[in-house]
């Protein structure tokens, strides 16, 4: 049966679904084009379906800007006729929880191409291989500077006593991504030491992703005290963290955003709170393969893309140490085909 939960998630993602479609222009192109366009973004896309991050860094991978553009396109076409679909299926049939996880993905991809840099520029001599564009991740980035300075203190207090307080704390404490929490983490109170296992969700055999990473603070952390309290972990003990949707969690931290920050024309997402912790460790001069083992990745080049050293130091977020299964891979390594989150 469905709950009031799911409802107002399924209507939190209606709002967003229609806010988007009112941005799109409608296609004028011929009929012929607008088959290409979806052979493309199948093609793109998979038998089985990949994630938006995966879809994007697949359609950036080519040094032609025809086949870019026309990628971008294809991408832009599918994913309105993919929004529009899920509307027209709201009026007839309750929301589904795979659906509901499927169209938020479509979401993330459509922030992503939206962010993405112009594939012309307007002068030829500053024209970027495809290939390199800096991905839409660099978005919230910049959003950070958008809230005040103890902006995650804020959202820590709204969260008390409700659902998603555990969510909320480990989030912040470990940058990771809502997938990662979806599946579940492990966190173990050991001396004075805190610390918090995840298992990564991008992970592509040796080349990509880290298979397993700790993030560890210091007990007396406002945030791990608090913590302690609400799984009630005894020392030396270890318990399993985890929400039931990744969708839900996500719909939780953007209402409490918008609830908190009205007049900010800006959503707080799980990943921009990844970027805050990762910019509070540039800020502290954190050790670089540190700073990639936080991110949960291989390649030590990926890390430049999140956070910023201007953002960070202002009411920091710093664990003691963070750690990772596999050896941080540098420039003179071979280079992985694809970059991870």
């Amino acid at each position: 049966m469905e709950t009031a939960t799911q409802q107002e998630q399924h209507d939190d993602l209606l709002s967003i679904v229609r806010q988007r479609l009112t941005l799109k222009a409608p296609s004028d192109s011929s009929t012929d084009t607008r088959q290409g366009y979806v052979r493309e973004f199948n093609r793109l896309d998979g038998e089985h379906g990949r994630s938006a991050h995966d879809i994007w860094n697949l359609a950036r991978k080519t040094t032609s800007a025809g086949t870019y553009g026309r990628r971008v396109a294809a991408l832009k076409y599918g994913i309105v006729k993919m929004l529009e679909d899920y509307l027209a299926r709201a009026n007839h049939q309750k929301p589904q929880r795979d659906d509901m996880d499927a169209i938020q993905e479509v979401l993330e991809l459509d922030r992503l191409v939206s962010s993405a840099a112009k594939p012309y520029p307007a002068n030829p001599k500053s024209r970027v291989r495809p290939g390199s564009q800096v991905m839409g991740r660099r978005s919230q980035r910049q959003n950070l500077r958008r809230f005040p300075d103890d902006w995650r203190n804020q959202l820590a207090r709204k969260f008390i006593g409700m659902q998603y307080e555990k969510a909320y704390l480990i989030s912040a404490l470990s940058g990771l991504r809502p997938h990662e929490l979806q599946r579940g983490i492990e966190v173990q109170w050991t001396s004075d030491e805190f610390t918090l296992s995840i298992w990564g969700a991008k992970v592509k055999g040796e080349i990509q992703g880290q298979p397993v990473r700790n993030i560890v603070y210091d007990v007396n952390h406002p945030f791990v005290a608090r913590l302690l309290q609400l799984v009630e972990l005894g020392e030396g003990a270890v318990a399993l963290v985890s929400v039931p949707s990744k969708v839900a969690w996500t719909s939780a931290l953007r209402r409490a955003g918008r609830t908190l920050w009205p007049n900010v024309k800006k959503d707080v997402v799980p990943y921009l709170l990844r970027h805050a912790l990762i910019s509070d460790m540039k800020r502290a001069g954190g050790d670089p393969d540190e700073i990639s083992a936080a991110l949960g990745h291989r390649s030590a080049r990926t890390k430049s893309r999140y956070g910023s050293w201007a953002a960070g130091g202002k009411n920091p977020l710093l664990p003691k140490r963070a750690t990772a299964a596999k050896p941080i891979r540098h420039l003179d390594s071979k280079p992985s085909p694809i970059n991870g989150r």
